[in-house]
Formats: C-alpha cells, structure tokens, sequence
C-alpha cells in the first residue's frame, strides 16, 4: 500500500487503507445483534481491545474530524495522496448519524470513480432510508452494502417497500453464514484472510457476499445464540 494518512487505518487482511470509528461512540455496538450479542469480530479483537491506547486515539481523532466542518477538506487530501484504487469506510464502526452520511457522500462524490472506489459496510437501515427518501443518491464510486441483521442467515428478510427503495439506489447487501457452502467470500474461508486480488466488495454487479463467521471467539458465541435461539439447549449441533 501506498501513504497512509493520520485519519486511516491498515487492516491487515485488506488491500487498502480504511477510516474507521469505535464501535462503542458510533452507537453500533448497542444496536447491532452482532454486538448486542459480544459475536462482532470488532469486539473479539485482541488488537481493537480498550488497552490498545494508539487504536484507541486513532478512533477518537476520527470521530472528531467527522463532526467538525473540516472533515471534507481533510479526508478527501489523505484520500488523493494514499495512491490506491481502493478504499473501505468501516473496517470498524458505522454511521454514527445522518449528517455523517452526508459528509462522507460527499466526500465520496469529490473524487472521480476513475481514482478510488469506495466500499461501504453498514447496518444502519434508518440512515440509508432517510437519505435516499430525502432525493439523494450514492455516488457512482461508492458500493453500499446493508449487513443482514440475521446472524448466520444469508436470507434477507424485509419489507417490500424498502427492498425496492434499495434496488432503486443499487444498494447491496452482506451476510454471514456457518456453512461453509454458503459462504461467497473466499478470504473469509481462510486462516489468515487474506483478499488477495478479490474485489468483490466493492463491486455493485455482485449484490450479495456471504463472509463465513471467523475468529474462535466470535464463532463459539455465534453457535451458543444459535442453540439458544431455536432453543435445542446445550444438545444441538451447529455447524
């Protein structure tokens, strides 16, 4: 990879630098299932735990540049200069609000497709219908993809209301699986993940990607709330 900015992060199994915020001031690790129920890679990192001091900075630099007015002009020079195609929002955290997804849009829109392409993981359904019901559009450059709030269930259960506002849009979607037949993301499948030269994420003509449930602690409470809740008890088999 090419120069990391103050604001980016290098996830080591990816192909591109990310900005990310902490799961905790971004308010999704209270509201998704995933880390209502402790099962969040995020969470079981070691390296994302609360002693890793420089992490933590980092995370809260981030959030305080998304909240001041100098965010577009800030992030859109540490996004020309880093020399990559590629670029994820969110290897960690989420919209923390409506107003950031309006930034980062922007953000976004500032930078010709032909430059970078953008990545966007995401759970917050309410913020994705409130902006494109409000006349706004993605970026060409930028993949959306709406995270199943079903753990272990590719299947994507919604309203048909918002199933044909988020076709209308070309959002995408992602989900998580147990079974290894199911799963569509083959770094996901491997010991230390790497993407290698897969893009897939990033690409709108691929409307699902199903990542198999990794790290062994996020995979035993995946298989513990499973039992729970189809309610086999401690009997079931899970794959």
């Amino acid at each position: 990879m090419s120069k990391k900015g103050q604001h980016m992060s290098a996830p080591s199994k990816m192909p591109c630098f990310s900005f990310d915020l902490s799961v905790i001031l971004s308010g999704c690790a209270a509201r998704c299932v995933y880390g209502i129920t402790n099962i969040c890679y995020v969470i079981t990192n070691f390296h994302e735990m609360e002693w890793n001091k420089a992490r933590q900075n980092v995370l809260k630099r981030n959030h305080e540049l998304l909240e001041s007015v100098r965010f577009n002009s800030v992030l859109q020079n540490e996004l020309l200069e880093d020399g990559d195609r590629w670029f994820r929002f969110f290897s960690a955290g989420d919209f923390p609000n409506i107003e950031s997804m309006h930034k980062i849009m922007d953000v976004c829109r500032s930078i010709d497709i032909d430059v970078k392409k953008f990545w966007i993981p995401t759970s917050r359904e309410d913020i994705l219908i409130e902006y494109l019901e409000s006349g706004n559009t993605i970026p060409n450059n930028v993949c959306i993809r709406f995270s199943s709030p079903s753990i272990g269930d590719p299947s994507m259960p919604q309203l048909p209301y918002i199933t044909k506002l988020f076709k209308k849009h070309n959002i995408c979607y992602s989900a998580t699986s147990m079974d290894r037949k199911k799963v569509t993301c083959p770094a996901s499948l491997k010991k230390h993940g790497q993407c290698g030269t897969c893009r897939n994420c990033w690409d709108k003509t691929n409307k699902l990607v199903v990542y198999f449930i990794h790290n062994t602690t996020s995979i035993k409470r995946a298989k513990e709330y499973l039992k729970n809740l189809i309610g086999f008890g401690d009997g079931a088999t899970v794959p």
